[in-house]
């Protein structure tokens, strides 16, 4: 956590502290540790007896409600190790709790613009590709095609490592983030908190996948495609990429047994935007400040 960031737990200006004890009496222990606080010049403690002067320690609560200032190494010396390590643990487990929430509702105010970048129909041809695309790649991966210099060959590359839909799954991340109470468990956020920290890689992956993908369902990449499948002499199915007079693409799978050919229906060639964008809208920048 950083210094002065709202939470109010780590601070540089103990002094400015309304109702500050300058003075507790010997044999008195806090009950809590309010915030830590790393002072710009030197703030005298409260309990030792020449007041010594430091920059770094803790505001602490007494029982009766009086808060005051106690050096980090007085602390010890005055509560006692065992005492001061407790109230230590327990300023620094609230100090995670606050740190938490603030990632959370930060995140939770860049969904939306992430959302909007992942429409239904770019979700549904990740979908298709990925299954275009494992029907390829089941048929040829052992053999040489991937090595061919066909443009978007690379998706090939994705058919045994990108069994997960990466664009639906980060949607999906996305929209429970969306409904999270910040006021909840520390776990469930934290969990939520977890899979918002993969998304940038998720989405990296899948957007990288379907640009290939998109690249390579092509009539004349197909016609390579099968060009290759006939030099394998009967050992491998045969494909076939029609495209429609309306733009929509249709992938013809024609088993080397003879059963009847398999038809995974694609849909026209998404929008498929830059990964530059959403990462931007990730990370809560501006794109046109990031610009100027």
């Amino acid at each position: 956590m950083a210094i002065n960031d709202n939470t109010g737990l780590i601070i540089s200006r103990p002094d400015l502290q309304a109702g500050l004890s300058p003075v507790i009496e010997a044999g008195t222990a806090p009950v809590a540790y309010l915030n830590e606080y790393l002072a710009a010049f030197d703030v005298s403690c409260a309990f030792c007896a020449k007041h010594t002067p430091h920059k770094h320690g803790y505001t602490v609560k007494m029982e009766d409600g009086r808060i005051a200032l106690c050096g980090d190494i007085c602390a010890s010396r005055f509560f006692g190790s065992d005492r001061a390590l407790a109230l230590s643990h327990d300023l620094g487990k609230r100090m995670q709790q606050a740190s938490l929430r603030q990632a959370m509702a930060q995140a939770k105010a860049r969904a939306p613009s992430v959302l909007r970048s992942l429409p239904k129909t770019l979700l549904d041809f990740e979908e298709a590709a990925l299954e275009a695309v494992c029907r390829v790649g089941r048929e040829t991966s052992h053999l040489s095609l991937r090595h061919q210099p066909i443009p978007g060959i690379d998706a090939l590359k994705f058919a045994s490592v990108m069994a997960p839909r990466r664009l639906a799954k980060a949607k999906g991340a996305l929209e429970k983030l969306q409904k999270l109470n910040l006021d909840g468990d520390d776990a469930v956020l934290g969990t939520v908190l977890a899979d918002f920290g993969v998304l940038e890689t998720q989405l990296e992956i899948g957007l990288r996948f379907i640009s290939h993908a998109a690249t390579l369902f092509t009539r004349e990449n197909f016609s390579r495609v099968n060009e290759f499948c006939r030099y394998q002499q009967g050992t491998v199915d045969r494909f076939s990429m029609v495209v429609g007079f309306e733009g929509e693409h249709c992938l013809h799978q024609f088993p080397r047994d003879g059963r009847q050919p398999i038809h995974v229906h694609l849909g026209k060639l998404p929008s498929i935007p830059s990964f530059e964008q959403i990462r931007l809208a990730l990370r809560g920048v501006d794109e046109q400040s990031s610009n100027g």
